[in-house]
C-alpha cells in the first residue's frame, strides 16, 4: 500500500514542456520516480519475457480501482456525463485486457461544479482542488470540462504521473477523454509506459538506435516498438504523420540510419486517429508496474471483486464444467479449441486427447477475476499414471510430506508399486499413509530407509478425478545433507501393476519427484577510498523484502561479509558512516576546490568532486566552500545536506566524470534473486569535504559493540537482540550496561553465550531488568580474541509495545560505566544502537482501514510540511519520523493538524508514523 502525497508546484515536474511546444500529453515524472524505474529496468525485462511466455501469475486479473472527478460549470452543465465516463472506462478495459488489468469504479463519479476550475490550469488548480478531493490508494482521474493548461503553460489533452511519483493522478480534458485513445495513453504512463520517442516530451532526439541494439535501456525501454524520433518533431510544433497515417520525416539516428517509427502506437505523438495499438511488450511492462509499483491500489469502500473458480469432470473424453465462482455477475469462458461461451456454465465439451487451457473470467461491479486450469484428456490406452509432488526447500532435520497423485484413474480395481529414495544420504523414508478414500483395501510398508511399497485392492472398480491424492510419503532430511535427491516410483521390490474392472491389466507409469535442500550463499565486498585504501568502521546494512535483516561493519581493511543468505531472494546493500565531520577537512581542501572552480588546476576523476559537493549536492560551487570553511572554523559541527561519508558502487560508470553529482549515482547495490556467492560487492567511499584525501580511513575506536536482530519486533511475540563485538582482540576485561524502555520490551532471559568468554549468570545483574537495564562485567586471566561480529550473548524479550511504537536498545553507563582493556592498554569503544518499530503480524503498513490524514507538500523543500485531517478522527497521540533503518529521528508527543518544522533533517526519504486511538498511518516523506 502506498500513500498519496501533495506536491509544491515547483517540485511537480522534471518533464515540463517548453512554452513553444504543444503536444497532447505532458508526461509527469519526478527524479525519485525516474531513479526507481531505472533501477527496475532489468526486472521489468525479465518480467516481460516471462509474462509473454505465460509464466507470470497473469492468470489472475489485476483489479484497478478508479475514482473519477468530473469538473463542470457551477450550474452543473457542460461536463462529461456518467454514460460517457462508463464508455471511456470500458474502452480502457478493452485495450488493457491483454495486460491483465481491469478498471472499475471504486465510488460513484465525484462532480466538482465550479467555474473557477472548468478551464483547468495545472498551476495552481491542481494544488487547489486535489487535496480536498483525492481518494487514497486508487487511480484518481480528473476530467475538466474546458481547456487543460500544462505546468508549462500549453493547451494539452492530458497528463499523468508515473509509478513512484507522488500522485496517483491522471488528468484528461473532456473532449479528449472521448476521442478514443488519449485516456488509454495516459493510463500507459500511470503504469510505467514512456512515450515511444523516450523519456522526454520535446526538444531531445531519442537515444534509441534504429537497429534496436540498445532498445532495453534507451528510448521507451521496450524492444518491440521501433525507435521513434518524435512524431511531432523535436519542437513538438509539426506533425510528421500524414492524414492517411504515413510517416513524413527524414531524421537519422546516431548511426546515420533513417527512423521508421510506428505511427499507430498509442504511446506515440502520432495523430489521434492513427493511434490504435499497444505492443505486447508494452502490455507486459504495464503489468509489471501494476504488480510492483502500483500493488497498493485497493478500493476501501467494502466492495469485493469476484473470486472465479470452476471444477471439471472427465467422462469418456467429455468434459463437464461446474462454475463455483463467489460473487460473480457476468461470466466469460475461453474453452481453447471449443468456441467461447458467455454465461454461467457451458454445455459439456467433447475434447480429443490432449491438454487444453480453459479460463473463466468473472465480473461484478467491484472488479474482475480470472481462473485458468489445464484440462487433460488422456488417450484411452495411456494407462494409470502416478506422480510425486515436489517438496519445498527444506532444512536438515525437518520432516517432509510428499503427496502421490494420479491421472487416468478410471474403472480401476487394484494397483501396486514401489517408491525409492535415490540418495539415502539425503533423506530417509519414515512412513506411508493412504488418504481416507483409499484406506479400505490398502496396505503399505516401509522396507528400509530408502524403499517402500503400496498396494490397494477394492471389491468394486473405482474412478477418481485427475490430481486426486492417493497417499503421502513421510521423510526426514538428514543432518549434514547438502544435496538433493529424486524420489522415484519403481517396480522394485514390488512390481508396478494395476487392473481395470474387467480384471484386465492396465499399464502403470510414474513421474518422479525431487527433494531439495535449502541453498545458501554469501555476499562480501570491500569499501575503500579511490586510492584503494580500505575504510574501517562503515556500517553495512542488508535489506530484503523492504526490511533490514542484517548489519555488518567493515574491518580495518574495509572488508565486510554476510553469511548464510537464502538463495532466490532479492537483497539491497547500503553502507553508512556518519561520524567526525572534521576528519581530514582542512584549509588544503578549500585551496583545491578554489583551484578547481577557477580552472587553475581542475580535480580529476569523479570522487574528489563528489567529496567537495557538501551543500545541496548537484554541482560543486562556492556554496560548498562556505560550508567547509564554516565547519573548519567551528561555526557548524556537521554538514546539513550530506552525511560525513558518501559511497558509490565501485563498478558504476559516470555519464560525465566532470559533473558526477549531476546524476543520481547508485549509493546502494541491489541483487536480484541471489544464486551463488557474490564476492566483490564493492563500494568507493568519499569523506565529505576532504578532497585532498587526508582523512583517516580507520574507525577512531579500538573495539566496537553492536546490537542487531535477525527478526522483527512483532507485538506480543518473542524477540531477540544479539550483542556482537568487532575488533575484540587480546581482551582482558570489559564492562557496560544495556538499556531499553521496559514499558515496550519485557525482558525474559540472556542466552547463547560465546564459548570463548566463559560467560555465566554471574557476569550480569538482573536486579534492574524490570527498569530496562542489564549491566555486564567480564574479565579473564588469558587474553581473549573473538572473530568479528561474534555473538557475545543474546537478550530475549517479548514485545509489550503497541503497533507503531519505537523499539530501541542502546549501550549506557547507567548503572555500570564503560571500561575496556586488552593486554597492553585501556581502550576506547564505539557503540551501535538498535531501533525499529513494533509491528503487527502483517508488517509495517497502515493498520487502519482508511487513511484519516494527508501530508503535503511532499516532497518537502522548505523544511515544513502540513498535516491535514480528511475525516473525523480521534485526537492524535503521536507523530514521529523514522529513517529507512527504522531509527527514530523526530517526535511530537502532543500533535494536532497543522504545520511542522523539520529543522536540520537532511534530504532523503523517511517514514512518517501518525498514531491515534484508531491505529497508525504510515506515510513516505521525501525531504529535498
Amino acid at each position: 500500500m502506498r500513500p498519496d502525497f501533495f506536491l509544491l508546484l515547483a517540485c511537480l515536474l522534471s518533464l515540463t514542456l517548453d512554452a513553444q511546444s504543444t503536444p497532447d500529453c505532458a508526461a509527469t515524472q519526478d527524479e525519485y520516480s525516474r531513479s526507481q524505474m531505472t533501477e527496475l529496468r532489468q526486472r521489468a525485462r525479465e518480467h516481460t519475457q516471462t509474462f509473454q511466455a505465460g509464466a507470470e501469475d497473469g492468470a489472475s486479473i489485476i483489479n484497478v480501482p478508479v475514482q473519477v472527478h468530473i469538473i463542470r460549470r457551477s450550474d452543473g452543465s457542460d461536463g462529461m456525463t456518467v454514460e460517457e465516463w462508463e464508455a471511456a472506462l470500458g474502452n480502457a478495459n478493452d485495450y488493457y485486457a491483454e495486460a491483465d488489468l481491469y478498471f472499475f469504479d471504486c465510488n460513484p463519479p465525484n462532480f466538482i461544479d465550479n467555474d473557477a476550475y472548468f478551464d483547468f490550469e495545472a498551476n495552481p488548480d491542481q494544488g487547489n482542488i486535489m487535496p480536498f478531493n483525492q481518494v487514497a490508494d486508487v487511480m484518481n482521474v480528473y476530467v475538466p470540462g474546458g481547456e487543460l493548461i500544462s505546468f508549462g503553460g500549453n493547451s494539452i489533452c492530458g497528463y499523468a504521473y508515473f509509478p513512484y511519483s507522488s500522485f496517483d493522478v491522471i488528468v484528461t480534458k473532456y473532449d479528449c477523454m472521448v476521442n478514443g485513445t488519449t485516456f488509454v495513453h495516459e493510463i500507459g504512463h500511470f503504469f510505467g509506459l514512456y512515450h515511444t520517442h523516450g523519456t522526454t516530451d520535446c526538444g531531445e532526439l531519442t537515444d534509441e538506435l534504429v537497429n534496436g541494439s540498445n532498445c532495453a535501456n534507451a528510448g521507451d525501454e521496450v524492444c518491440d516498438t521501433p525507435a521513434d524520433p518524435n512524431l511531432r518533431g523535436l519542437g513538438c510544433d509539426v506533425f510528421l504523420v500524414s492524414e492517411d497515417c504515413n510517416y513524413l520525416g527524414d531524421t537519422l539516428d546516431a548511426n546515420g540510419e533513417a527512423f521508421d517509427p510506428d505511427v499507430n502506437n498509442i504511446m506515440s505523438y502520432s495523430r489521434k486517429e492513427c493511434r490504435t495499438y499497444l505492443s505486447p511488450e508494452q502490455y507486459a511492462r504495464a503489468n509489471f508496474y501494476a504488480v510492483t509499483a502500483r500493488d497498493y491500489l485497493i478500493c476501501s469502500n467494502g466492495c469485493t471483486a469476484p473470486e472465479a473458480q470452476f471444477t471439471y469432470e472427465l467422462i469418456d473424453g467429455v468434459v463437464a464444467f461446474t462454475n463455483q465462482t463467489i460473487a460473480g455477475n457476468e461470466y466469460n469462458w475461453v474453452l481453447d479449441i471449443a468456441p467461447p461461451y458467455t454465461g454461467e456454465t457451458p454445455e459439456p465439451v467433447a475434447y480429443p486427447p490432449g491438454a487444453y487451457e480453459v479460463c473463466l473470467t468473472a465480473e461484478n461491479e467491484c472488479g474482475a477475476n480470472q481462473h485458468c486450469q489445464t484440462v487433460l484428456v488422456p488417450e484411452n490406452n495411456e494407462g494409470l499414471v502416478f506422480s510425486l509432488g515436489e517438496a519445498e526447500c527444506i532444512e536438515a532435520g525437518e520432516p517432509v510430506n510428499i503427496p502421490i497423485v494420479f491421472e487416468n484413474f478410471g474403472d480401476v480395481l487394484n494397483f501396486q508399486f514401489s517408491v525409492t529414495v535415490e540418495k539415502p544420504s539425503v533423506a530417509r523414508l519414515t512412513g506411508i499413509t493412504f488418504e481416507t478414500d483409499f484406506i479400505a483395501g490398502s496396505a503399505a510398508a516401509v522396507i528400509n530407509d530408502s524403499t517402500g511399497t503400496l498396494i490397494w485392492d477394492s471389491n468394486e472398480p473405482a474412478s477418481f478425478l485427475d490430481g486426486t491424492v492417493v497417499a503421502h510419503l513421510s521423510l526426514e532430511v538428514l543432518p549434514g545433507a547438502n544435496d538433493s535427491s529424486l524420489i522415484m516410483i519403481t517396480d522394485e521390490p514390488t512390481d508396478a501393476y494395476a487392473e481395470d474392472g474387467e480384471g484386465e491389466a492396465i499399464a502403470v507409469s510414474g513421474n518422479d519427484g525431487q527433494l531439495s535442500r535449502c541453498r545458501f550463499a554469501m555476499m562480501s565486498g570491500k569499501i575503500s577510498r579511490a586510492d584503494g585504501a580500505g575504510v574501517a568502521g562503515v556500517d553495512v546494512f542488508l535489506f530484503s523484502g523492504g526490511e533490514m535483516i542484517e548489519q555488518a561493519m567493515t574491518d580495518a581493511a574495509g572488508n565486510y561479509d554476510f553469511q548464510q543468505l537464502p538463495t532466490q531472494a532479492d537483497y539491497l546493500i547500503t553502507p553508512d558512516r556518519n561520524d567526525n565531520y572534521l576528519n581530514g577537512v582542512n584549509a588544503g581542501d578549500l585551496s583545491r576546490i578554489q583551484q578547481h572552480l577557477l580552472s587553475v588546476s581542475p580535480m580529476t576523476g569523479p570522487y574528489p568532486i563528489i567529496a567537495g559537493d557538501v551543500s545541496e549536492p548537484g554541482s560543486l560551487n562556492s556554496g560548498d566552500l562556505s560550508r567547509i570553511r564554516q565547519l573548519i572554523l567551528g561555526d557548524i559541527t556537521a554538514f546539513s545536506d550530506v552525511d560525513s561519508w558518501r559511497f558509490v558502487r565501485a563498478d558504476h560508470v559516470f555519464a560525465d566524470e566532470d559533473e558526477p553529482t549531476a546524476e543520481n549515482f547508485p549509493e546502494a547495490i541491489s541483487v536480484d534473486s541471489l544464486e551463488d556467492d557474490l564476492l566483490n560487492v564493492d563500494f568507493v567511499a568519499m569523506k565529505m569535504g576532504d578532497v585532498n584525501n587526508t582523512a583517516s580511513n580507520e574507525s577512531e575506536s579500538e573495539v566496537t559493540f553492536l546490537l542487531n536482530s535477525e527478526g522483527l519486533p512483532v507485538v506480543g511475540e518473542a524477540f531477540s537482540v544479539d550483542v556482537r563485538a568487532v575488533d575484540f582482540e587480546n581482551m582482558l576485561a570489559g564492562q557496560f550496561s544495556i538499556g531499553w524502555d521496559s514499558s515496550r520490551l519485557s525482558f525474559v532471559s540472556v542466552t547463547d553465550f560465546a564459548p570463548a568468554l566463559n560467560l555465566a549468570a554471574t557476569n550480569f545483574s538482573f536486579a534492574q531488568t524490570q527498569n530496562g537495564r542489564l549491566p555486564w562485567v567480564w574479565f579473564t586471566v588469558m587474553p581473549t580474541t573473538l572473530t568479528d561480529s561474534t555473538v557475545m550473548f543474546r537478550m530475549n524479550f517479548t514485545i509489550s509495545a503497541a503497533a507503531g511504537d519505537s523499539i530501541g536498545l542502546c549501550f549506557t553507563e547507567q548503572p555500570t560505566s564503560f571500561y575496556f582493556e586488552n593486554e597492553e592498554e585501556e581502550l576506547s569503544a564505539t557503540f551501535g544502537k538498535y531501533a525499529s518499530t513494533a509491528l503487527l503480524d502483517s508488517g509495517l503498513r497502515r493498520l487502519n482501514n482508511q487513511d484519516r490524514y494527508t501530508v503535503f507538500p511532499n516532497p518537502v523543500s522548505a523544511g515544513v510540511f502540513h498535516l491535514g485531517q480528511e475525516r473525523v478522527a480521534p485526537s492524535l497521540e503521536s507523530l514521529r519520523i523514522f529513517d529507512l533503518h527504522a531509527r527514530l529521528l523526530l517526535s511530537w508527543d502532543e500533535p494536532a493538524p497543522g504545520s511542522y518544522q523539520l529543522g536540520n533533517l537532511p534530504a532523503g526519504v523517511y517514514q512518517l508514523v501518525i498514531q491515534d486511538a484508531d491505529g497508525i498511518q504510515v506515510e513516505r516523506l521525501v525531504v529535498e
